[in-house]
């Protein structure tokens, strides 16, 4: 514990100004590029729920109060956020092969 009453790992690490031009050329290219970045991850799960949710969803019988649509609504959004975190990691390296 340091005599500030503070422990070392508590603390903010100190950035240089290089840290900010990084941010701020990530921020850049975001800017360029949210509409193919950000549209096609929130229609994804409404695809999804419509094709598994709707169409499958008919044949399938409420279990104990629950539906199929409830069900299956919260998984589909997980599923998503995975396959947008893989590709995002993954891209770049395949990008490079």
């Amino acid at each position: 514990m340091k005599p500030s009453g503070v422990p070392s790992y508590f603390r903010l690490p100190k950035l240089t100004y290089r840290v900010w031009r990084v941010w701020r050329r990530n921020l850049d290219v975001f800017m360029k590029t949210y509409k193919v970045n950000f549209i096609p991850s929130l229609l994804e799960p409404l695809f999804y729920l419509v094709g598994l949710g709707l169409g499958l969803g008919g044949f399938v019988q409420p279990q104990e109060g629950l539906s199929y649509i409830v069900f299956i609504a919260s998984s589909l959004v997980a599923i998503t956020m995975m396959y947008s975190s893989f590709f995002e990691c993954t891209y770049a390296c395949f990008f490079r092969m």
